[in-house]
């Protein structure tokens, strides 16, 4: 309908004594909504204030929970086996009403388990898509949780609802092997179509289980070293930190290894377990640092903003990134470590064992050869 077509008593009607919305009054004449404006304002009717609208909707809530029968309502859910939700839709109220009378009536609401159960025995058409992982993964240590526990430790971050965590990278292949590991069945996305992939769950039990192991929301510059973390797992969880927030950068004649952290407690602990882990580093401790880059005020856009402290351990010898990659990788599937980090160190070690037995040949001979002798 043409906004020249509406009556001034229909729009004076629907809005004042019927309380309809601007949007629902547009839905009804197929206009646009500024058409609506236009015409309250051609026709002096006075247009509600924001705290008019959230007590009429308050009212609204009210009047629908009122209708609602409570014995409707418990026979749908106990009997007919429905979900809140799908109770909410036919009724034509909110799911919160739902909520309410089933607690007035003193029914207790379903968990997830037995949601899940319920919807595995109604058939494949009327079933509703849910996402099924171990929820135990995070109980036990194992390699396959240090590692894991090590790239949230770095990539992750846990929501300030305590129900939902994600972990982003730019290598897909890793978030594929983390989703297998923790018999994930949903699929990943790519936040603001950047060049990053994230993985992301829903289960407030493993949220729970990672906050007992030390990861909590806003954990950048706070996070600190799992105590409760066995010996024989250390490897694995700084491989998975390595994943993460490490790099190995290779020269013509050595590779260097650094790790950027934004908690000094995190950084000093990962620094003390590395001398007890390798021999090098208590041997050559001026190769092996821990160094600090200091806040620094920058000018972005005409805004001025404050980085925060960022801790760096390096080493650059090449007896000590020997031992370190052979401590990170030994023993260890491909699928449990970052592909492109571990072959760039791996390759360019053999490379440089192999230049130091005939330093007559020329880089792309040599690896040639590497490629033979691996």
């Amino acid at each position: 309908m043409r906004p020249s077509q509406i009556q001034e008593a229909d729009l004076r009607r629907m809005y004042s004594r019927e309380l309809l919305n601007i949007q629902e009054i547009a839905d009804h004449f197929e206009c646009a909504e500024v058409s609506i404006r236009r015409l309250l304002k051609k026709f002096a009717i006075p247009v509600r204030k924001a705290a008019d609208i959230r007590l009429i909707e308050r009212a609204v809530k009210r009047r629908s929970r009122a209708r609602i029968c409570a014995e409707t309502v418990c026979q749908l859910y106990i009997h007919e086996k429905l979900s809140t939700k799908q109770i909410a839709h036919r009724l034509e109220c909110t799911q919160p009403a739902i909520y309410y009378i089933l607690k007035r009536k003193g029914i207790a609401t379903r968990n997830l388990q037995d949601s899940l159960n319920l919807v595995s025995a109604k058939p494949s058409k009327e079933r509703r898509k849910f996402y099924r992982l171990k929820e135990d993964f995070f109980k036990t240590w194992t390699p396959e949780m240090a590692w894991v526990l090590g790239l949230i430790y770095t990539d992750g971050h846990l929501e300030k609802c305590g129900t939902k965590f994600a972990l982003t990278l730019k290598d897909a292949d890793v978030l594929h092997n983390v989703r297998e590991l923790l018999g994930f069945t949903g699929s990943l996305s790519r936040p603001n179509k950047s060049d990053a992939w994230r993985l992301t769950v829903c289960r407030k039990s493993l949220c729970e289980d990672l906050r007992a192991l030390g990861v909590f929301p806003a954990k950048s510059q706070t996070v600190e070293w799992p105590t409760a973390m066995p010996r024989e797992f250390v490897r694995h969880f700084l491989r998975g930190c390595w994943d993460g927030d490490g790099c190995f950068v290779a020269n013509a004649s050595n590779l260097t290894a650094s790790l950027v952290s934004g908690s000094k407690a995190f950084a000093i602990e990962l620094w003390a377990m590395l001398h007890l882990e390798l021999d090098t580093f208590r041997t050559e401790k001026h190769k092996c640092s821990i160094s600090v880059i200091p806040a620094q005020q920058r000018d972005y856009r005409g805004a001025t903003w404050l980085e925060q402290e960022r801790y760096v351990i390096s080493f650059a010898s090449r007896a000590a990134a020997t031992e370190f990659v052979a401590y990170l990788y030994r023993d260890v599937p491909l699928a449990h470590s970052m592909r492109r980090k571990r072959e760039l160190a791996e390759n360019h070690l053999g490379h440089l064992e192999w230049k130091a037995i005939n330093p007559w040949m020329k880089p792309s001979a040599a690896a040639s050869r590497l490629a033979v002798f691996n």
